[in-house]
């Protein structure tokens, strides 16, 4: 038999830890997908925001107000890095301890199986199998779903940006240094809401698109990044751990 079915096989069999992989799966992944899908957009929305104050007649205020809004876009920046930074480590140390639980309740087939005659090495590829098959398969659901529903998750990157921008920078607009009187003289009505700001952010399907898709691959390859090399050292510690006993 293949390692392939044995693995399968084995995930059936281990219903209950194959449904806390796919939980944590689920959640680590949507979140990290979330955030960086904050990263990924925020430059965008700057440049739209741009494109919307030459188009609402700031033409001579324009780079005093790009630069008045540079310092918070930055700031927004640089919280979303550590949001990502602190998520990252996170999800890591759960997965480091689901793995090396894993390991301690299959102590017994690990000895079977090295009695078999089989190697540590095809103990550890059989266990990122068993890694790599869920995966695979939430990301493939997960691909199609943001195809499916990407005004809701265009819904929900933009109202996470207003909640995060009016929690970091209150909520003042850019529009506020100017009178009143000057704004009923623009060709197009600017946004005097952070909410009505952002809710103007009418960027083409296909850029949105884009930025999913951008934000998914960034995703799936941090993703991988991280859990196969935390799974190998998980059961590495198991195995130290083991024999120091």
């Amino acid at each position: 038999m293949s390692f392939s079915k044995i693995a399968l096989a084995s995930l059936k069999y281990h219903r209950r830890m194959t449904a806390f992989y796919i939980f944590f799966l689920a959640i680590s992944f949507v979140l990290l997908f979330v955030i960086d899908s904050l990263k990924i957009s925020l430059p965008y929305i700057y440049s739209h925001i741009e494109d919307l104050l030459t188009s609402s007649g700031y033409s001579l205020e324009k780079q005093s107000i790009l630069t008045s809004i540079q310092e918070p876009t930055e700031a927004v920046n640089r919280y979303y890095s550590l949001i990502k930074r602190a998520a990252t480590l996170s999800f890591a140390a759960v997965f480091l301890i689901y793995f090396f639980t894993c390991q301690m309740v299959r102590e017994k087939e690990f000895l079977i199986w090295k009695r078999s005659g089989s190697s540590t090495l095809s103990w550890v590829r059989f266990n990122l199998l068993e890694t790599f098959f869920p995966l695979l398969v939430f990301i493939l659901i997960f691909t199609i779903a943001t195809m499916v529903f990407q005004r809701f998750f265009v819904g929900i990157i933009l109202q996470l940006h207003l909640k995060i921008i009016e929690s970091l920078n209150g909520t003042q607009t850019v529009t506020e240094q100017f009178d009143s009187e000057n704004l009923d003289h623009l060709v197009v009505r600017f946004p005097r809401t952070n909410q009505a700001l952002i809710q103007s952010v009418l960027l083409p399907s296909k850029e949105w698109a884009k930025i999913l898709f951008m934000a998914l691959g960034q995703t799936i390859r941090n993703f991988v990044l991280f859990i196969f090399p935390i799974q190998i050292s998980a059961i590495g510690i198991h195995h130290y751990w083991r024999h120091k006993l």
